[in-house]
């Protein structure tokens, strides 16, 4: 909802819309195809980075994972915060933040059915207040604006202005379908058919479409592009506690499956095993500390980078269980493999380093925009001559065996 109504007040209505049912699309076909090995194999995010790049080599995306779900709390928390602030504001935004962080630490504390029972009571706060947000926006006067033909004064050229939000979302999207896994490993296999659907389409459709429509219309209604800021304006002190609970239910999961991947970090880099309670504290202390440093509004670059982690991590995945190794039912379930697979490893490496290049502005502005599209196409390119290669040097007894 907060990236579509940025991207409506920056490059107008067309665009966002636009930019809403290629993200629709795009998510629904990578979910779909992260749902269905998923449910086959019973892996994870975890388990699938494991496979492709090893035991050792799927620390990188334990790494990256985890400093997204930091960089992701701290947004969401920064919602909430303005939120707040609305009908505080004596109180300095550098004691509101890390206070939310430390606050949620003992929510995550015992575990994910604790949580799932606060998802579950959220999901319902959310929905009925969703409802009242859109009656009121609905029925009190409206301003002359055109929600679909809205523009901004100073966007750029139409054609520059739609690469630019598509490579937004690319951004976004490809978490979004990994995220997926997570969530399909627990379906049975003989609700393929099903999980597809809801998980793998249904999921991505709900984030994207929906939520994508209602941030550019409430961006148009209320020239806002801060849910925690315009649903505050249409519910008052309700709008307080809708923004609170619709950002306590994404950051909830950001701090979880942060912590789980730093935990994978220790794992997977030295068999250190740390306490899974230990870890939740530091994540929150280091968020915590973070928003009071401001170091986060330094991390734009950061985000870039990380993004291009898991668009070319997403194609690694889907070429190497689609195209080169499918897996097998021996197979599925099983954990062990090499400790590192480096044809995968290197080839996400090169290509997160060239988009990361890209996106910084070093081979022109015109590459900016272009930047997870030439990452992705890159990393599918670089694997498959990898993999190519590596089957060709191995002695015909070895492929015959």
């Amino acid at each position: 909802m907060q990236v579509t109504s940025i991207l409506t007040l920056r490059f107008g209505s067309r665009v966002a819309l636009v930019a809403i049912v290629y993200a629709s699309i795009a998510s629904a076909i990578v979910g779909l195809g992260i749902v269905r090995i998923s449910v086959r194999t019973g892996y994870g995010m975890n388990l699938l980075a494991r496979r492709v790049l090893g035991f050792r080599g799927a620390f990188l995306f334990s790494l990256m994972f985890g400093v997204n779900s930091v960089i992701y709390f701290a947004a969401e928390a920064t919602i909430m915060g303005s939120s707040l602030r609305q009908l505080f504001p004596h109180v300095a935004l550098s004691i509101v933040l890390p206070t939310i962080a430390l606050a949620m630490m003992p929510l995550v504390w015992f575990g994910i059915k604790v949580l799932a029972k606060l998802q579950f009571l959220t999901f319902i706060l959310y929905g009925v207040l969703l409802v009242c947000a859109l009656y009121i926006s609905i029925v009190a006067p409206a301003s002359d604006r055109d929600w679909l033909n809205y523009m901004p004064s100073n966007a750029p050229a139409w054609p520059i202005a739609l690469v630019a939000a598509i490579g937004t979302m690319n951004s976004v999207l490809f978490t979004g379908g990994l995220v997926s896994a997570d969530y399909a490993r627990f379906v049975r296999r003989s609700d393929i058919g099903i999980a597809s659907l809801f998980v793998g389409v249904g999921f991505q459709a709900f984030c994207f479409a929906f939520s994508g429509l209602l941030g550019l219309w409430f961006a148009v209604r209320y020239l806002d592009n801060n849910p925690g800021s315009y649903f505050v304006t249409m519910l008052a002190g309700w709008g307080t506690v809708f923004a609170i609970a619709t950002q306590l239910r994404i950051n909830l999961t950001n701090m979880y499956s942060g912590s789980m991947s730093f935990l994978n970090v220790f794992r997977q880099v030295a068999n250190l095993e740390v306490s899974r309670h230990l870890m939740v504290v530091l994540f929150g202390v280091g968020c915590a500390l973070a928003m009071m440093s401001n170091l986060l509004s330094n991390l734009t670059v950061a985000l870039g980078v990380i993004g291009m982690f898991m668009t070319c991590f997403t194609c690694l995945v889907l070429v190497d269980v689609y195209i080169l190794r499918p897996i097998s039912h021996e197979e599925a379930g099983a954990s062990a493999g090499p400790d590192w697979r480096w044809g995968a490893v290197v080839s996400l490496v090169a290509a997160t380093a060239c988009g990361g290049f890209l996106q910084m502005g070093m081979f022109g502005p015109a590459a900016v925009s272009m930047a997870s599209l030439i990452a992705a196409a890159g990393q599918t390119g670089l694997y498959l001559m990898s993999s190519n290669r590596g089957r060709k040097r191995q002695p015909v007894a070895e492929l015959g065996s």
